[in-house]
C-alpha cells in the first residue's frame, strides 16, 4: 500500500510490548479476564527449521491503541474500516500535563495550549504523559479526559483524531 506522505519527521508515540504495560483491571461483565502474555509455542530444538516461535496473548485495549468509532458507539465503524493515512500525519500537540487522573480536560486547558488554530483534518494529540507511571490500579484508570464541551468543540471543528499520549 502506498500511503503517499509527505515527507518529515515520524514520532512513534507508541509504549512497549510488554505486561507492565499492557496490564489491565477486569470489571465485572468481562467473560473472562485476559492480560498480555507471551508464550512460546515452539522452541528452537522441538523440529521444524530450528527457529522459535512465540504468541501473544492480549485485550485490544490496552497498551497504546486506537479506540475504533464502534467502540462507544453501536453501528460505528470498527478499526478496520478506518483507512490507515488517517493515523500518518502533522498533528497538533496540546500539552495538558497539569490536569491529574480524573481531572477533566476544558476548554480554557485547549485554548492555552493551542490556541484556535485547529481546522478541519486535523489531527489532536492531548499530551497528558499519564502512561509513563502505568499499574493498572483504580486511581491510574481515571485518567484525564476531554470534557464533553471539548469534544463537540472538536466535532464541530472536524478534527480527525483527538488522543492522549
Amino acid at each position: 500500500m502506498n500511503l503517499n506522505l509527505p515527507a518529515g519527521k515520524l514520532i512513534d508515540i507508541s509504549l512497549p510490548l510488554d505486561a507492565r504495560t499492557f496490564h489491565m483491571r477486569t470489571y465485572s461483565g468481562f467473560k473472562k479476564d485476559m492480560q498480555f502474555e507471551v508464550e512460546v509455542i515452539k522452541d528452537y530444538q522441538d523440529g521444524g527449521y530450528g527457529q522459535i516461535v512465540r504468541g501473544a496473548h492480549m485485550r485490544l485495549h490496552a497498551g497504546t491503541h486506537v479506540d475504533a468509532p464502534s467502540h462507544m458507539l453501536k453501528g460505528a465503524p470498527d478499526l478496520q474500516e478506518v483507512p490507515l493515512r488517517a493515523y500518518f500525519g502533522d498533528a497538533i500537540i496540546a500539552d495538558v500535563r497539569h490536569r491529574g487522573g480524573g481531572e477533566a480536560i476544558t476548554p480554557a486547558d485547549l485554548e492555552k495550549a493551542m490556541g484556535d488554530i485547529i481546522l478541519p483534518g486535523d489531527r489532536l494529540l492531548l499530551r497528558t504523559d499519564q502512561n509513563q507511571d502505568y499499574d493498572g490500579s483504580p486511581a491510574w484508570m481515571k485518567t484525564s479526559s476531554l470534557c464533553e464541551c471539548c469534544g463537540d468543540r472538536l466535532v464541530r471543528r472536524e478534527a480527525d483524531i483527538a488522543n492522549r499520549i
